[in-house]
């Protein structure tokens, strides 16, 4: 009996220590696979400024390239509660592909992944929309917005 509550104790004080442990700030330097999808495709001072800055979201949208456009888009991963699902969509279904996109695939659609970034800069928020397609020749660079006092800017 008085094991089981020993182990019980310490399983309880490990939980409570892990639980309490402050959130380590997301950021490009932390997040080595957004480091390297991010290093050749943005500007190197661009790249500087935005790694310093935490990560307040980011959301992956799934989703076909079809002809110029994105077809069946759903959201595949999203932090932050949800609070930019909706903006992450609709820039996705907005997107339209640029000149002749094509991979290694003889498939009709392509599959594609739409990354969201939201990053905290004050009082303002610097946004990033990128593309990832496997085994693509081409990736198009990102899309830069500014979003401050509820208003979206694209600046790229």
């Amino acid at each position: 009996m008085i094991k089981k509550f020993a182990l019980a104790a310490g399983v309880a004080l490990i939980a409570a220590t892990l639980l309490a442990a402050p959130a380590k700030t997301r950021t490009i330097a932390t997040t080595p696979a957004l480091a390297s999808e991010l290093k050749h495709a943005i500007n190197p001072e661009l790249y500087a400024k935005l790694s310093a800055l935490p990560i307040e979201g980011w959301v992956i949208v799934r989703g076909q390239i079809r002809d110029t456009g994105i077809i069946g888009t759903e959201i595949s991963q999203s932090d932050g509660n949800g609070a930019y699902d909706a903006l992450a969509l609709k820039m996705t279904n907005e997107h339209k592909i640029r000149g002749n996109f094509t991979t290694d695939s003889h498939i009709d659609a392509k599959l594609a992944f739409f990354h969201l970034l939201v990053f905290n800069a004050g009082d303002q928020k610097i946004l990033l929309h990128f593309m990832h397609v496997e085994q693509a020749r081409y990736q198009p660079s990102p899309e830069i917005f500014i979003l401050k006092a509820g208003k979206l800017k694209r600046v790229r």
